[in-house]
């Protein structure tokens, strides 16, 4: 019984030995650094180039331009506009400081368009093709 116990500890102790050198081998190798190196760069990269096509994505989604008379006529698809041609045509960038000035601009979303009129007012989703809101 004592012998086996010795054995085992003999053979436990050449394997951990023989583990840790394999080990320390291993994380001193110059391939083992190369690969290292480049999986990190691979990561970084990825990341950085996801990050600018993330960007540049939400840049151009969000700033589609298209002409006033484009606007009215697609906002004349939807409800009767007045014959005359409107006050201004505008295209909201900060929806939260309409919706705190005025109750009429509180469903507003940044992108949308605003047809100001001597009669009315309209403002127009442009990304589902919706009128929002009228207020005459």
């Amino acid at each position: 019984m004592v012998r086996t116990r010795k054995v085992n500890n003999k053979i436990t102790h050449k394997l951990k030995r023989h583990s840790k050198r394999f080990i320390r081998d291993m994380l001193l190798s110059r391939y083992f650094h190369f690969i290292f190196k480049l999986i990190i760069g691979l990561g970084v990269s990825i990341s950085a180039f996801y990050g600018v096509y993330a960007l540049i994505n939400q840049t151009v989604s969000s700033n589609v331009v298209i002409s006033e008379t484009e606007v009215i006529q697609m906002v004349n698809r939807h409800i009767k506009l007045p014959p005359e041609e409107p006050e201004s045509v505008v295209r909201v960038e900060d929806p939260e400081t309409l919706s705190k000035q005025n109750i009429f601009y509180q469903d507003v979303k940044e992108g949308d368009y605003i047809l100001i009129y001597k009669s009315m007012a309209v403002i127009y989703d442009l990304r589902n093709d919706a009128v929002v809101s009228v207020k005459k």
